[in-house]
């Protein structure tokens, strides 16, 4: 079987780590993997050796609203692309991917188009800009028409539903992780990480409004009033110099390290206390598998969509509602002075992350694809 992955780029997130760990179990498992990405720019994560890799010819700068008219031209390009390679299947990560992806369908191609969603359209595209206008239109036009939709978990598929897509032709399938993979990176030294003995909270994710990281300052700085802690914030983005600035107002500059954008971040999750994801919403939530992959405790936001399903609705870890400073605050709290709390929570995580590991995640969805090897497109399109 010779199956064609197609991305944005692979410059960082969820999606793109996915690619590599999908692509990578393909390849072993005797499949002949290609990758094609929209655009070319800094690979963060680098394919596995014998993964043929391209980049489409398209100029990758612009306006979102620049970028989404070049759509049926990278359209075209993927088409070609697919016959030259003589895919079999061919799967796409991402909106614009995706939306370019069942374009194909104008330019010949009659291959099965599978796309995968990786966090709800609602939430992705939630103002009333032209740009967010226009992408939820085009989802709702072309999504319907894929021959499926592999949503990351159970709430990205039901709001695929209020966009039209038929729940006959979605499969869930959960982001996977490689255990061995992030625990060897997580023996890995890490310099300067803080004073011994105090106990470390961390967090990973751009800083962005999606993140709320905001809320999670507010937070900890109740709990620097019974407990003398420290937040590790992991990532950059655009909200970082307002965040150093709240971090200074709440007078927990100290306390708080912004230690910016790092290459193995298992390092610095493996050598913390506790893991706090303040998200508004997510799509699957990677991080918290990889922290609980690391033998962390779970504090994470009830969100839409991914963190209840990891957590076994606040079984594995613990679940507040999303922007509760008090309840993120008391949360903390609980599993750095209840010894007992913290325990059971490292319990389960260490329970719980197995079951996104690539070897229970690659098998479902290498059959998937196999049960889609060689068919025409459907009628339906």
């Amino acid at each position: 079987m010779k199956v064609t992955f197609i991305i944005n780029d692979l410059s960082g997130g969820g999606a793109e780590k996915a690619l590599k760990l999908l692509s990578g179990y393909l390849g072993i498992e005797g499949v002949e993997a290609h990758v094609l990405t929209l655009e070319s720019g800094n690979d963060e994560y680098a394919l596995d050796e014998g993964i043929k890799r391209r980049s489409l010819r398209t100029d990758s700068g612009g306006s979102a609203i620049a970028r989404i008219l070049r759509l049926p031209l990278q359209a075209a390009q993927i088409a070609r692309v697919l016959r030259e390679w003589e895919a079999d299947v061919c799967v796409s990560f991402l909106p614009r991917s995706n939306i370019a992806h069942v374009m194909t369908r104008w330019f010949g191609n009659r291959r099965p188009v599978l796309i995968t969603e990786q966090i709800s359209s609602r939430d992705n595209y939630p103002s009333d800009s032209v740009g967010d206008r226009l992408m939820r239109s085009l989802i709702r036009r072309f999504y319907p028409r894929a021959d499926a939709v592999f949503p990351s978990s159970e709430g990205v598929m039901n709001g695929l539903k209020e966009f039209g897509v038929p729940a006959e032709r979605m499969h869930v399938v959960h982001n996977p992780i490689s255990i061995r993979d992030i625990r060897a990176s997580a023996r890995e030294p890490v310099p300067d990480f803080g004073p011994p003995g105090m106990p470390t909270i961390i967090t990973v994710g751009r800083h962005a409004e999606q993140k709320d990281h905001a809320t999670l300052l507010r937070a900890f700085a109740l709990v620097q009033r019974r407990i003398e802690a420290r937040l590790v914030f992991l990532g950059q983005g655009p909200l970082r110099v307002e965040l150093e600035a709240l971090a200074r107002e709440l007078r927990i500059e100290d306390s708080v390290v912004f230690a910016g954008w790092q290459s193995n971040p298992f390092a610095w999750i493996a050598r913390a206390d506790l893991f706090v994801l303040s998200s508004r919403y997510e799509g699957f939530g990677n991080v918290i598998v990889e922290a609980m992959a690391c033998g962390l405790p779970i504090v994470s936001t009830d969100c839409p969509s991914g963190p209840s399903e990891i957590l076994e609705g606040g079984g594995a870890g613990l679940l507040v509602p999303v922007g509760n400073v008090d309840a993120i605050a008391r949360a903390i709290c609980s599993v750095l002075e209840e010894p007992e709390t913290r325990e059971r929570l490292i319990r389960e995580s260490l329970r719980r992350a197995p079951d996104f590991d690539l070897s229970v995640i690659g098998p479902r969805y290498a059959k998937l694809l196999y049960s889609f090897s060689g068919r025409r497109a459907a009628a339906h399109v």
